[in-house]
């Protein structure tokens, strides 16, 4: 075999293992288990994030957008925020939990209408330095996750 078909054969391998790395790494939110009434279209957080975890400053603000479609009408809508800590789940009360008002959304939505919801919590300086999984829910009128997503998170001082 020619030398050049070898480094083109070696090059080849490994741009297709460099590949399989990118396409393998975690990504910094998931969608909850369960059905949703809605698509997500995409999620973007306001911190510095890894490739598997984000990271929350004290004293400083988190803003989160998700933009996403209903599947149903929805006549009003509740964000809610849970905090996982091993097998508790901590709801973590949100300034406006009224998905209809200040968060770009105008309700009623209407199905199959890509919309952005966009929100922010603050960080307080006496919350522990500890690693836990946040969910973030827009709920329907009857309470039915419109979208949920999961994003593992690390209060940090700095």
């Amino acid at each position: 075999m020619s030398r050049f078909i070898e480094q083109l054969l070696f090059t080849a391998f490994i741009l297709s293992c460099l590949f399989t790395v990118v396409i393998s790494v975690v990504p910094k939110y998931k969608q909850c288990d369960g059905s949703m009434k809605g698509k997500i279209v995409s999620v973007d957080i306001s911190v510095k994030c890894d490739s598997s975890i984000c990271y929350l400053v004290k004293g400083k603000g988190v803003v989160l957008s998700v933009k996403f479609a209903p599947s149903e009408m929805v006549n009003a809508s509740t964000a809610v925020v849970e905090g996982k800590l091993g097998p508790l789940k901590v709801p973590f009360p949100l300034p406006n939990p009224n998905g209809c008002e200040n968060s770009g959304l105008t309700c009623p939505l209407k199905p199959g209408v890509t919309v952005q919801y966009q929100s922010s919590i603050s960080i307080k300086k006496s919350y522990p330095d500890v690693r836990v999984i946040v969910f973030w829910s827009l709920e329907d009128q009857n309470k039915n996750n419109i979208w949920c997503v999961e994003i593992p998170v690390k209060i940090v001082d700095s």
